[in-house]
């Protein structure tokens, strides 16, 4: 009955025992225990036995029986024991590490394994200070102390000095090899600090040692997930797991890493496996929250972020998470605070500030929003995607005939949007003896050739660390209008100056009119219904071809599908459904051939589509496009249009709405469109300023 015999343990002052179950049990509920008998290699080449900081070591001296050491535990009971009419708490008087060899007949004190042992109590009731200087004391009289060592290195990375805590408990590991937990601890800290392959090291240091560690497999998962490796992760989180099927902490590490690898459904599962072991891990509500999110559960996704801020009403993270849950339920006066409350707690914290800035821009107040916006490769979700292509990062001012490298971030459909800068940015380095280089997708090549003949295009290339050898700055595109002027006015006059950013091939545009001059007479509209990417979180934001009835059963229209992917069986679904469905042309790769693409919708009257890039390239185009999408998106810049898009005309959601709710109003803008003649002309499509 261990439980048992693990609470009258617990009730005693001190336990003596020698190398058995008993004194271990002692050591691990934290009561004091003596040990006696000989040396061994638990003691990592210390006078003690760093796992139990209550134990304390009677070794006989070379030469000596074990009835030496047993003497020196009587005297340290009589000169332990607290004198009659004074109260003690339990233990007080009898921890500490090791037995020197000499009678113990005065005060314990100043022996330097009573002060280790004090000092582990005061660290871990929290009185930092205390132990702080304990830990010095002992280290004054036994510099090399590993347990020490260790435990001060711990104290100075928990006190915020990482740096210190990284060379105590890396001197720790040098005087005893053997010590896991220790490399376990310089693995965090060096984690922490954001060295991951040392961290790792570390981790698979500690793993020699012990190889059924959960500890250390689980954080050299945590290690791999910072390196990337986050399907490597997940193995080793499973592993921790197994070893220990207790230990939250490496479920809810095993439910980061597959939110990482996009498994979110599964990653619920693992945070909720550990808040069912830990009820109180706040990090395990904030986790389980942004998987909830993601899987569209937006109430018990609110839910569960309000348990992570009640357990840590502190912690940033949550006050960040919270902040991005409330701006996508649609609640922007909301999230404000909980972003500002961020920041107050921790100034630097990257998803605050960013999130803040989607904020600034969806309420129209552009300058403090582009400084939000500009920390997005700073959050967790973007860090990796950061280019680093082995030159300076562009600031803004004169380029004075330097090449700008400008490259792609995000989806294509983002792409699209940031690219409406770029002619503004060609003439303006053109100006000055500059050159732009744009790094594209690759299917974006011979548009965006075509469309920036005084500009090098080349595609993107695969890792975002490869250098580039031709460049003198570089920026994202996504910062280009942090650097150009992203006011509206700016908006405005870049579209009056430019025009449509890209331009189609125009003998295929010709081809393309011919082919569709064939499908009758009407309006040519090119018709898009969901994205390719359908995570449960996005579906409010497209439709179903179901939902299309009253626009593609007009007449007078002629629907041209620009739906990518797979669409086969939606199409014959709305053919059976409503005896027509979208034109579909077989021989054009929608979703890889974009400058093919291009060129059928420049032959369009009108594109229709959802939040997607088949709206973003019919707008870049200068197409007439018709967005359909929920209210509060910052892209409109705080505005009833998007500035970005001349050409787009937006419907938004009311209240309570589903996007697929605006397909009726839509049905009927268009047959007054079709009675007015098919022109769309500017009451249809708005510009800014």
């Amino acid at each position: 009955d261990f439980d048992g015999a693990a609470a009258l343990t617990a009730n005693l002052d001190l336990v003596i025992s020698p190398a058995m179950s008993a004194g271990e049990l002692a050591g691990g509920l934290g009561v004091p225990v003596w040990r006696f008998g000989g040396r061994d290699w638990t003691q990592l080449a210390t006078g003690a036995r760093p796992w139990f900081p209550t134990m304390r070591l009677f070794q006989p001296n070379q030469g000596e029986g074990l009835e030496a050491a047993i003497a020196r535990m009587a005297n340290a009971v009589r000169a332990s024991a607290t004198p009659r009419g004074r109260a003690a708490s339990p233990g007080a008087n009898w921890a500490g590490g090791g037995d020197s060899g000499t009678t113990d007949t005065a005060d314990p004190d100043p022996d330097p394994d009573r002060l280790l042992e004090l000092a582990v109590a005061a660290h871990r009731s929290g009185a930092w200070d205390e132990a702080a200087s304990l830990y010095e004391r002992v280290l004054a009289s036994r510099p090399r102390n590993p347990v020490a060592l260790h435990l001060s290195g711990l104290l100075a990375h928990q006190s915020g000095a990482s740096v210190r805590g990284e060379g105590r408990i890396a001197a720790a590991v040098a005087e005893a090899p053997e010590y896991a937990t220790a490399h376990i601890s310089l693995g965090n800290v060096r984690l922490a600090l954001g060295m991951a392959g040392p961290a790792a090291a570390s981790f698979r240091t500690a793993l020699a040692i012990q190889p059924d560690s959960a500890a250390a497999l689980t954080n050299l998962g945590n290690a791999l997930d910072v390196l990337e490796r986050s399907a490597a992760a997940a193995d080793l989180h499973r592993k921790a797991v197994a070893a220990d099927p207790d230990l939250a902490e490496a479920h809810d590490n095993l439910g980061v890493a597959l939110a990482r690898l996009g498994r979110w459904a599964e990653a619920e599962r693992a945070h909720a496996q550990a808040l069912r072991r830990a009820p109180g891990l706040e990090a395990g509500w904030m986790n389980l929250s942004v998987a909830l999110r993601r899987l569209g559960r937006l109430d018990a996704a609110e839910r569960a972020g309000r348990r992570a801020l009640a357990l840590a009403p502190a912690l940033a993270d949550a006050m960040a998470n919270r902040c991005r849950l409330l701006r996508e339920l649609g609640e922007p006066a909301a999230a404000s605070p909980w972003c500002a409350r961020a920041l107050a707690v921790e100034p630097g914290h990257a998803a605050a500030a960013f999130n803040g800035g989607l904020l600034e821009l969806t309420a129209g107040r552009l300058a403090q929003g582009w400084d939000g916006y500009d920390r997005r490769f700073d959050t967790r979700d973007m860090a990796a995607a950061f280019r680093c292509p082995g030159a300076p990062l562009w600031g803004g001012g004169p380029l004075s005939g330097k090449r700008l490298l400008v490259w792609r971030e995000q989806g294509i459909g983002d792409e699209l949007m940031f690219a409406q800068r770029l002619p503004e940015l060609i003439a303006w380095a053109g100006h000055d003896g500059g050159h732009v280089v744009v790094e594209c997708d690759p299917r974006f090549v011979p548009l965006f050739a075509r469309s920036f003949p005084r500009a090098t295009v080349r595609p993107v290339p695969a890792s975002p660390g490869e250098p580039s050898s031709d460049i003198d700055a570089h920026v994202p595109i996504g910062s280009l209008s942090r650097r150009l002027g992203g006011t509206l006015p700016d908006f405005a006059t870049m579209g009056a100056a430019v025009g449509p950013a890209l331009r189609a091939d125009p003998a295929a545009v010709e081809t393309w009119r011919r082919r569709l001059s064939g499908l009758g007479d009407g309006l040519r509209v090119g018709i898009a219904w969901r994205s390719s990417q359908l995570d449960p979180d996005r579906m409010p934001d497209y439709t179903r071809i179901e939902d299309w009835r009253l626009v593609l059963t007009l007449p007078g229209l002629i629907p041209v599908n620009l739906q990518y992917g797979d669409c086969d069986a939606e199409l014959a679904a709305a053919r059976a459904a409503f005896g027509r469905a979208p034109h579909d042309f077989a021989d054009l790769d929608l979703r890889d051939d974009l400058d093919g693409t291009a060129a059928l919708m420049s032959a369009l009257d009108l594109v229709i589509a959802p939040a997607t890039s088949t709206g973003e390239l019919a707008g870049a185009l200068g197409v007439p496009v018709w967005r359909l999408g929920r209210t509060g998106d910052w892209t409109a810049l705080g505005t009833g249009v998007r500035p970005w898009f001349p050409s787009m005309r937006l419907f938004w959601t009311g209240p309570g709405e589903r996007v697929a709710d605006l397909l009726p109003k839509v049905a009927a803008d268009l047959e007054r469109v079709r009675r007015a003649g098919g022109c769309f002309r500017n009451s249809d499509v708005k510009r800014p300023g």
